[in-house]
């Protein structure tokens, strides 16, 4: 998906491939998450556990449910849990009937990486009376580092990610434990990356439109009609 934008200082047209775009910050955000916990580590006592989510072929994958099993496992361990970060991963292909996901000889799963403290404990998410996840199997490691979650970040995920489900988020990552500047070091890190506005400032774009594939002629377009963009109608995409 390629989104084009008018710069209204410069009136020139720019894109972004978004697709690209959110590939790139999820490799920021995880890379940033694994590099603060790293740093934690040298000086705390912190368990790493490393946790994959599938489902069964016969249920539909919804987008809360990664949401809720983490709110699951917040109420369970509360100041135990001092980080987690997920990656969705899609291997096949998907397509929507009737607005729901459907696999097409594809499977949507999770790697989930708790960083927690090493006294608590965090049970299998499908097992027990009430279990965590009742979508399908689950598996449960421990990891030696934080930068394993790093790993599923190959070149394979970029085929999976460009045609990964509207409304599915692709990752999320937190850090709890008091005193930590994640957030901060992570906006600064996209900022670097040029990971907001196409390097350009926010308040100087307007939105034109999208298309799914990069189309030359909308770049030559001219949006606008003289005068100011608040005053005119873009041309529609």
């Amino acid at each position: 998906m390629f989104a084009y934008f008018y710069n209204i200082k410069t009136h020139k047209m720019s894109y972004i491939d978004q697709d690209k775009a959110r590939l790139a910050k999820l490799r920021t955000t995880i890379f940033k998450w694994a590099e603060t916990i790293h740093a934690y580590k040298q000086n705390h006592r912190v368990s790493l556990l490393m946790i994959g989510l599938t489902y069964k072929p016969s249920v539909e994958p919804k987008p809360a449910d990664v949401s809720e099993y983490i709110k699951l496992v917040k109420k369970k361990l509360k100041s135990d849990l001092y980080a987690f970060a997920w990656v969705a991963e899609l291997q096949g292909d998907f397509f929507f009937v009737g607005g729901k996901l459907k696999p097409k000889g594809g499977k949507l799963h999770y790697h989930i990486l708790f960083a927690i403290n090493p006294k608590a404990f965090l049970p299998t998410p499908d097992k027990g009376k009430h279990p965590m996840w009742k979508f399908g199997s689950t598996n449960i490691k421990r990891a030696r580092s934080p930068f394993y979650l790093v790993s599923y970040l190959k070149k394979k995920y970029q085929k999976d990610f460009s045609k990964f489900p509207k409304g599915f988020n692709a990752f999320r990552a937190s850090v709890r434990f008091p005193g930590n500047t994640f957030k901060q070091d992570l906006h600064q890190d996209y900022h670097k990356a040029k990971l907001c506005s196409c390097g350009q400032k926010a308040s100087d774009l307007f939105y034109i439109g999208a298309t799914n594939d990069y189309n030359p002629a909308r770049m030559k377009m001219k949006p606008f009609a003289q005068g100011s963009p608040m005053d005119s109608v873009p041309q529609a995409i």
